[in-house]
């Protein structure tokens, strides 16, 4: 049955319940093993039972030579919290002002879900106020892209400065040929590192000289 507003929708209706988390002491590794089996993009951090913060896909790349060993502690990261009982504009609001894909829903301060952007897009498909919004009503146009061959730290460094999780990917003749996004690039992040040595100072580098056609979907 479809519902008419979303305004009528809280965010207990449609948050994930009991969320996938990891602990202070756990490692960078761990982390990035569990975003990639979830396909998620962050993780809630549980100090015992108290929400400390989140650990995101785009913190773990800014910080791009950090070894796997990395305790998660040290790439905590503040987050808005949502209560159960909040409406979805105000929802979306948060998500678009920080930038985050996914907000912990605590009730006081015990963690008890999370909701994400996916989450407000598939309630959203399904409201009737949203039948006749067509593409063209909502899309950026003339987006920033990127070249087919420049390199994935180039890619990543636009993703950055533009505050966008994905760019659309063109070849040299400027034809759309596929797209690159955190989704990608967490991929390469989550491959053992391999390692390196100069000056007799060992270190764990992620490649990131690789071409965009070589990661893009």
């Amino acid at each position: 049955m479809r519902r008419s507003k979303l305004q009528d929708l809280r965010v207990r209706d449609i948050m994930s319940a009991d969320p996938v988390t990891v602990t202070p002491d756990e490692t960078l590794g761990d982390a990035l093993g569990k975003m990639r089996k979830q396909e998620v993009h962050e993780l809630p951090v549980l100090h015992g039972k108290v929400l400390a913060g989140l650990i995101t896909m785009t913190g773990i790349i800014r910080r791009k030579a950090l070894p796997h060993e990395t305790k998660v502690s040290t790439l905590v990261q503040p987050a808005p919290e949502v209560a159960p009982g909040d409406d979805l504009p105000t929802v979306a609001e948060k998500l678009i002002q920080t930038g985050f894909r996914a907000l912990p829903v605590v009730d006081g301060k015990r963690l008890i879900g999370i909701v994400s952007r996916t989450d407000l897009a598939k309630v959203i498909a399904d409201l009737e106020e949203f039948e006749s919004v067509k593409v063209r009503d909502v899309m950026t146009p003339h987006p920033q892209t990127v070249s087919e061959d420049e390199s994935l730290e180039h890619a990543i460094r636009l993703m950055q400065s533009l505050g966008e999780r994905s760019l659309p990917v063109l070849d040299a003749h400027g034809r759309l040929v596929g797209v690159v996004g955190i989704k990608d690039i967490q991929d390469i992040f989550a491959r053992p590192k391999t390692r390196e040595s100069a000056g007799g100072i060992g270190g764990e580098k992620v490649h990131l000289d690789l071409q965009v056609k070589g990661v893009m979907r």
